[in-house]
């Protein structure tokens, strides 16, 4: 149904039933352009350090392809839901993607031994260590990447869910 067939609407609950799907489509494709954004915050904020003394390591130098990446891969996007006649929608964290892998060196080597509460200690910055990385006291990651995150979304949610509306079909004022 597009907005032209609207006329045909014959209730209330009709009309509601189509602006709450456009509203979901559009919803849906703004949380994942945040996902988007969320994976460049944790490039930068989260995997460009250097790892002091490693960098003869393969994953001990910024960017690494031998980083595994399991934190950024474990934020993911839910389909937008009604609630209590709202729409809404989430990012959120698996953290079962989380897991040991081989790096070679190490076979089953743990890399996130604390991974229920990995994204509060990089945040933060805080009561937690990188196995085999080290780090110089001004060499750490600093960078809050979620409060950089949540910083995007406040300056940027309205304008990117009205542009998403219009693609969906609903003309925004």
């Amino acid at each position: 149904m597009n907005i032209r067939n609207l006329h045909k609407l014959s209730t209330d609950e009709l009309a509601n039933e189509y602006f709450t799907s456009k509203i979901r489509s559009a919803l849906d494709l703004t949380t994942k352009e945040l996902l988007k954004q969320l994976d460049d915050i944790i490039d930068a904020d989260v995997y460009s350090w250097s790892s002091i003394g490693m960098a003869d390591r393969p994953w001990g130098y910024p960017n690494s392809p031998y980083r595994s990446g399991q934190f950024k891969k474990s934020w993911e996007t839910e389909k937008a839901t009604i609630v209590a006649n709202i729409v809404e929608a989430k990012i959120d964290q698996d953290i079962s993607v989380m897991r040991e892998y081989e790096d070679g060196e190490n076979p089953k080597a743990v890399v996130h031994h604390d991974k229920e509460n990995l994204a509060e200690y990089i945040n933060n910055n805080t009561n937690y260590d990188l196995p085999y990385a080290q780090f110089h006291i001004d060499k750490k990651p600093k960078k809050p990447f979620w409060d950089d995150f949540i910083a995007y979304v406040d300056n940027n949610l309205d304008e990117m869910l009205i542009k998403n509306c219009k693609k969906v079909g609903l003309q925004m004022i």
